[in-house]
């Protein structure tokens, strides 16, 4: 039986791995009105180790052309995650017995922007800083996978 969520014991663990795809131009050719953003957030449930890794990736698109794109990886200790999840046997469904999960998506994402906005600073993409972003509209995004 899950704890309450008065009870629920999480730390960062780390903030790290960036993979930096494509890095920014020191200039923009054209106009930067079609400047588009694009993000995903993946969530790694880790019930052996009790850690929550979110993978945050980050894109600025002009037209159809990448001008930056990175990921980097924040990771929670959830003392007893495994009394939060519930399983199905032979189906990849489960639930989470607690609604901690988009309180830790919205400090990835925004430990993300924070780190991506430092990655940008000499470039081109300055000005232009990943916008913030509802925590719903960030649920939406993310997808998930139980190890």
């Amino acid at each position: 039986m899950p704890m309450s969520d008065d009870n629920i014991k999480i730390r960062l663990a780390f903030v790290g791995n960036p993979v930096i795809n494509t890095t920014a131009p020191a200039r923009i050719e054209g106009d930067v009105s079609s400047l588009k953003i694009r993000y995903d957030d993946q969530v790694i449930l880790d019930r052996d180790n009790s850690q929550i890794k979110v993978i945050v990736t980050m894109t600025y698109l002009l037209d159809n052309t990448t001008l930056f794109s990175g990921s980097l990886t924040i990771a929670f200790d959830v003392v007893d995650l495994k009394s939060y999840i519930t399983a199905q046997d032979g189906e990849d469904k489960f639930r989470i017995e607690s609604n901690f999960l988009p309180m830790l998506n919205s400090i990835a994402f925004s430990t993300a922007r924070g780190y991506f906005a430092r990655e940008l600073a000499d470039t081109a993409l300055a000005p232009y800083p990943f916008p913030i972003i509802a925590s719903d509209s960030i649920e939406k995004r993310t997808s998930y996978q139980l190890i």
